[in-house]
């Protein structure tokens, strides 16, 4: 039987430079090695790890391929013309069958099954807070929807959900209203095994 392909994508994980915090940051280092240990007993999988070559980290990996990309997160039409045009052409090239990226951005052309992990609602609790909206600048009232829409297309085209609480797949599910299979909550990727034997039970291996 043919080796699944699967491509984790952490490009935008930069602090301090355009791409994600510290929490997320964490969150990223943690999956990437949870699933490296986890493919020490299975080896029906082939696992690329898209990383910015910026991000210090995950160089001793067993079983995972690193690929170090250059990203500019900071500049935001660099940062789309990676997700839309760069990241499906690198997963046609790699012939992946399933792209989790770790932020709930994904590219409109579907090339292969996705997953997005969503952290929180951090733009739609600003969006529908006056008192918090009031505070955002023009350029980041802007920044804000814009990152909003792209969360909603993403959870709606994403196969799968990864979410780090209960509350927050609560809330997901009550807000879009979809299948609860979907959505797989887990804990700073530190419950993965849990996780990954719900991935297989709904085809998402």
């Amino acid at each position: 039987m043919d080796k699944r392909l699967i491509c984790i994508d952490i490009s935008n994980v930069v602090p301090g430079k355009g791409g994600t915090g510290g929490g997320i940051s964490t969150y990223a280092i943690n999956l990437v090695k949870n699933i490296d240990t986890i493919l020490d007993n299975d080896k029906s999988l082939t696992v690329y790890c898209i990383k910015n070559s910026e991000f210090a980290g995950l160089s001793e990996m067993r079983n995972i391929i690193i690929k170090n990309v250059k990203v500019n997160n900071s500049n935001f039409f660099l940062r789309l013309f990676w997700l839309h045009i760069r990241l499906p052409l690198f997963c046609k090239r790699y012939k992946i069958n399933l792209l989790h990226r770790i932020v709930p951005e994904l590219p409109l052309i579907k090339v292969c099954r996705y997953i997005i992990t969503l952290h929180d609602f951090m733009f739609d609790f600003y969006l529908q807070n006056p008192p918090l909206k009031k505070y955002l600048t023009g350029a980041n009232l802007l920044k804000f929807r814009l990152f909003s829409k792209f969360t909603n297309i993403a959870v709606s085209i994403s196969d799968g959900i990864i979410v780090p609480a209960e509350t927050i797949k609560s809330e997901l599910l009550n807000k879009f209203r979809f299948q609860n299979n979907k959505v797989f909550a887990i804990y700073e990727a530190s419950e993965f095994p849990g996780y990954e034997m719900a991935k297989k039970k709904n085809g998402l291996h």
